[in-house]
């Protein structure tokens, strides 16, 4: 439990990270286009993704506690199927927008090391490398793995209870996504206007 704590804090800081990074360069990217646009997208969308994955487990581990106080839900789906899906399928969305996010924001940080050759350069290019191998490597055993468990709840059991698992499931996504969209727009917004109020300054008294 401390480690899965652990890494929820580090999967938000690091999401954190992505968000105001990318609000610094969200105006200059809309100006300039090209690589640099699409740079910043892939990084907002990392950080939605991750604030998701957070909330997602986080209202997970809330349902768990609510369980036995619904009945509705007791009564028609065990817990354990019900975490399974609805964490099959919030893997399957984030990974799906981490892996093409990822590769994009590793190019740049690639071009960014090669250019300047500095130390943080250095040591981000390094993270991003191993952070995009570990869930490419992740992907291919647990997106199939994933899917099969998916597909077998789709074909098996009573269509009530599979109504209800899947509308659970959905509410759950949706939620946790919604969550990670104004959390991370929030945080771009904040860092866009503060590096504005900054970039205008030095205008004013250049």
């Amino acid at each position: 439990m401390v480690w899965f704590i652990f890494m929820l804090i580090l999967n938000f800081a690091i999401s954190w990270v992505n968000a105001y990074s990318t609000g610094r360069v969200w105006s200059e990217s809309k100006e300039i286009g090209g690589w640099m646009r699409i740079s910043a997208w892939s990084g907002y969308i990392m950080a939605i993704a991750g604030f998701t994955m957070v909330y997602g487990c986080l209202i997970l581990l809330l349902s768990i506690g609510l369980y036995p106080s619904i009945p509705w839900l007791y009564e028609n789906v065990e817990l354990e199927l019900l975490i399974d899906v609805t964490s099959d399928l919030l893997y399957l969305l984030i990974i799906a927008a981490v892996i093409p996010t990822g590769i994009i924001i590793w190019l740049n940080n690639m071009v960014a090391f090669w250019k300047r050759r500095t130390f943080g350069d250095g040591v981000e290019a390094a993270w991003n490398t191993y952070a995009n191998i570990r869930n490419i490597v992740d992907a291919t055993r647990e997106v199939p793995a994933a899917l099969q468990n998916l597909t077998k709840v789709l074909f098996k059991g009573n269509s009530k209870g599979k109504t209800i698992l899947v509308k659970f499931a959905l509410f759950v996504i949706i939620l946790a996504l919604l969550n990670g969209f104004f959390t991370a727009s929030a945080i771009k917004k904040r860092a866009d206007r503060s590096y504005n109020l900054i970039d205008a300054a030095r205008a004013q008294y250049a």
